[in-house]
């Protein structure tokens, strides 16, 4: 722990480790070697355990407002094999509500929109995240794009590093000038 001097380095790390660990699970997976292990061993995996301090560092991240760092945490968690299930929910409605406190609500709506369509997110979790895509689709700004909330969600990108980009801000500025002459 010596060698780490700040939670960014030890982020940086631990996503490397989550990545590699991804793939090794990826190829083993495809060649049934953890098939006849029990589920409850989950948490004996490296995986799990990654997830998990990433999970945590999001929350830190986040706390400290920092919330382009807790997208990328949350873009990976959400892009690698799933660890902890039942997390997944909650990441993508902080995911969610990070890009609400970037002022990138369009990607926001577009999270909602992803998150509905992910088969582990049950329960209470769907129930939250309904209630956000209802309450981001009732926002004025967002109701002129009608037809590009009608397009399919893309799914996550796991090959991608820097998940911030994936909104330009010359887009949203166009957007905007666009909306102010019609006005």
């Amino acid at each position: 722990l010596s060698g780490w001097t700040s939670l960014d380095a030890l982020v940086l790390e631990v996503r490397k480790c989550l990545r590699v660990y991804s793939t090794y699970h990826v190829e083993a997976a495809a060649s049934d070697a953890d098939a006849e292990r029990p589920v409850f061993y989950v948490k004996c995996t490296a995986g799990y355990h990654l997830s998990r301090v990433l999970h945590h560092a999001s929350a830190l991240y986040e706390k400290q407002r920092q919330y382009a760092r807790a997208v990328e945490l949350l873009r990976d968690l959400l892009a690698a094999p799933v660890f902890l299930v039942r997390k997944r929910a909650h990441w993508w409605d902080r995911l969610a509500l990070n890009y609400e406190h970037l002022k990138q609500h369009r990607q926001a709506k577009r999270v909602c929109e992803q998150a509905l369509h992910d088969a582990d997110v049950i329960g209470a979790g769907l129930l939250a995240i309904q209630r956000r895509y209802e309450r981001l689709s009732r926002r004025k700004d967002l109701q002129t794009d009608k037809d590009e909330s009608e397009t399919k969600s893309k799914p996550v990108d796991a090959d991608k590093d820097d998940f911030i980009d994936l909104v330009s801000s010359s887009d949203d500025n166009e957007d905007e000038a666009e909306e102010e002459e019609i006005k």
